[in-house]
């Protein structure tokens, strides 16, 4: 999103009301970017989210949206003010406000480790035997003397 920043003065403030398409997501943006100081400038907006995630347990796509306010500044070392650029910033507030953990439900169970079925789906068909695990020692250790 390219935005000419030699339109905003002192008083008047440049109104920005976009949807774009950025890192595969539906943003939102309504607000405006004001002049702070000589070369400092703001952007106040509200902006929206929606996002098509993959379950990290289950790999079942997640529909995921939400709204935030921004309030950055914009400090301005050499750029050009014709062709200033929105996205970097924007897509840094994507994922900041982004979940780090997708699940499509609170108690997702995902994949058998062992057998590879989704558990969320149908009940498990490998052995529930742990004698093949290196750790299958620890389930004869008495922890009641600790």
């Amino acid at each position: 999103m390219l935005v000419n920043l030699k339109e905003v003065k002192a008083n008047k403030p440049l109104r920005l009301s976009e949807e774009l398409k950025l890192l595969g997501h539906i943003v939102s943006l309504e607000g405006s970017i004001q002049l702070f100081n000589e070369d400092t400038y703001e952007l106040k907006a509200k902006a929206s989210i929606k996002a098509n995630l993959i379950c990290d347990y289950c790999l079942k796509d997640v529909s995921h949206s939400e709204n935030f306010s921004i309030d950055e500044p914009l400090e301005l070392q050499g750029e050009d003010l014709e062709k200033f650029t929105l996205e970097p910033i924007l897509a840094a507030l994507i994922h900041e406000h982004l979940p780090m953990q997708v699940l499509c439900k609170e108690d997702c169970l995902g994949f058998c480790k062992d057998c590879g079925v989704n558990l969320n789906l149908e009940s498990c068909i490998c052995s529930k035997s742990n004698e093949d695990s290196p750790f299958s020692k620890l389930l004869e250790l008495d922890f009641k003397e600790v």
